[in-house]
């Protein structure tokens, strides 16, 4: 039951981070992402389970600056998924999830400083949805996001950290996300990004569902094609995890933004 658990856990959705949009301004990231998984990690932290695990997702986030300070999001997701876990039987879903929020940006005197609000259907996201369309749900979920600017051997790079919590419906467990990214442009027109994406199940969740724990990294490098168009390729993997997938893929991304 694994694999059911964790279609969510997937890396390499870009964000805008803790800042916002200026008022009147918009950005869309359109992603398409490929993964697969040969193990998964045990309750204790271990790779000895093989299965077999494959995914194709096609995201689109949109952000709209309602002002200088609040941010309107509107996220689609698209997914694919096939697996089996042996003796149990194979399972495949092909699932639509649509989420709307809001960014609100709280301080920017040391840093930008946000929360951020939204709600999502269930579908794409999760895939005991997905295969099964007679069952409902939905997730919520509050987020803190912190982001700055820095210098490395004169070249300009920033920072962004996101905790929050997302409240699930049953029979999924809640979980707590925490995302790491950091940049570096190394030339006017090109920045190399490193991620970190994390999620923990709680216990809360109904069988099949139970505590788990993803860690994602990436790299990627993003590409400015025009003022307005930049386009992002890289590759993930996840090093750790405990009742989870141990996925690896690759990202392709492009930033639209005016």
């Amino acid at each position: 039951m694994i694999v059911l658990a964790l279609l969510v856990c997937s890396a390499g959705a870009a964000q805008a981070g803790a800042w916002t949009q200026k008022r009147g301004h918009w950005q869309v990231i359109t992603t398409t992402i490929y993964g697969d998984a040969p193990t998964a990690f045990d309750g204790k932290g271990n790779t000895g389970i093989s299965l077999q695990f494959d995914k194709a997702l096609l995201l689109n986030a949109a952000e709209y600056g309602l002002t200088n300070r609040i941010t309107l999001l509107l996220n689609t997701e698209t997914a694919y998924a096939r697996s089996h876990l042996a003796p149990s039987p194979r399972v495949k879903g092909l699932d639509n999830a649509y989420e709307g929020g809001a960014r609100f940006l709280l301080s920017s005197r040391h840093g930008m400083f946000s929360v951020q609000a939204s709600y999502k259907s269930a579908g794409a996201f999760n895939f005991s949805v997905s295969a099964n369309s007679r069952v409902a749900g939905s997730a919520a979920e509050l987020r803190f996001l912190y982001g700055g600017n820095f210098k490395l051997a004169g070249r300009d790079g920033f920072f962004d950290l996101q905790a929050g919590q997302r409240f699930l419906s049953a029979p999924r467990a809640n979980e707590t996300p925490l995302d790491l990214t950091a940049g570096l442009w190394l030339t006017p027109s090109r920045m190399v990004m490193l991620q970190n994406f994390n999620v923990i199940g709680g216990g809360d969740g109904q069988p099949p569902y139970g505590y788990f724990r993803s860690h994602k990294l990436e790299v990627s490098v993003v590409q400015r094609l025009t003022k307005r168009l930049l386009v992002q390729a890289g590759v993930f993997y996840s090093p750790l995890g405990q009742n989870a997938l141990r996925e690896r893929g690759v990202v392709l991304a492009l930033w639209t933004q005016v």
